[in-house]
């Protein structure tokens, strides 16, 4: 098992990333991603929720994660633009 020293909680980890990965995230965005079981493997340690390093490491690299999330007014706008009938597209 890791040594102490290995494991993130949630604010340490969000700096972890933010440092290493140039991924900033805010708080309440990591707890809706973990509500979603889109955040990072996660372990419980002494009641806390932590991370390691190669979990996040392994999570920022993985090009399926996007973010942040859409407004969904935002999201149906971008729906009906792109099933429109008559598409504009302009050719270098």
């Amino acid at each position: 098992m890791a040594e102490d020293k290995d494991w993130h909680t949630s604010p340490e980890a969000l700096a972890y990333l933010a440092k290493k990965h140039g991924r900033r995230y805010s708080p309440h965005y990591w707890y809706k991603l973990r509500h979603l079981g889109k955040d990072p493997e996660f372990y419980w340690r002494d009641g806390r929720i932590c991370y390691r390093p190669k979990d996040l490491d392994e999570w920022a690299n993985n090009p399926d994660i996007r973010g942040p999330f859409r407004k969904s007014c935002e999201a149906r706008k971008n729906q009906e633009k792109s099933s429109s009938a008559s598409i504009d597209c302009e050719v270098a």
